[in-house]
């Protein structure tokens, strides 16, 4: 974590993934990848310009390519330097950007499978994330842990609802 910003560390929302190397994604983001050419070359699959203000091109683009076969795999091997501006550290761009991946990853659900598809996986995960995010304010008020994280949890699953209605803050101009 850089220098000043050690508050994030406990967000746990700025950290690298840790899996172990092999194991199988089925929704990598762009940053950070390595990938064949042959993936869009057989296929035909292109990142999804409806997605150019939005973000999430990149979850769309590696959810269809997994499921059109594609292998896709964790390396911890990786080296990964990501540096953390500023304005990426306030809780207006915290709870907007999981508002927006939540959103994006139901335009995607929406657009590979269709609405219903969509509706059931966000009905199936909301009962689930309510309940986390409760026992995460549990460890808030009992241990004094950071209420930003059970935040976003519920802050990404209004963007999964606002998805279902094809609503997404808009992150890139």
């Amino acid at each position: 974590m850089e220098k000043g910003k050690d508050h994030l560390a406990v967000l746990d929302i700025f950290q690298p993934v840790h899996l172990p190397t092999g194991s199988t994604l089925s929704r990598p983001g762009t940053n950070n990848i390595l990938f064949s050419t042959s993936i869009y070359k057989k296929s035909g699959l292109r990142f999804d310009t409806d997605f150019t203000k939005t973000g999430g091109s990149d979850n769309h683009f590696f959810h269809q390519a997994f499921r059109l076969g594609a292998y896709i795999a964790f390396s911890n091997e990786a080296l990964i330097f990501s540096p953390v501006s500023d304005e990426r550290t306030t809780w207006r761009w915290i709870a907007r950007r999981h508002a927006r991946l939540g959103a994006t990853v139901t335009m995607s659900e929406i657009k590979c499978h269709n609405s219903r598809y969509a509706a059931k996986q966000v009905a199936s995960s909301l009962l689930d994330s309510v309940i986390y995010a409760l026992q995460m304010t549990r460890r808030v008020l009992i241990y004094k842990h950071p209420a930003i994280h059970p935040a976003t949890i519920l802050c990404f699953m209004a963007g999964r609802v606002m998805g279902l209605c094809h609503m997404s803050p808009r992150e890139y101009n």
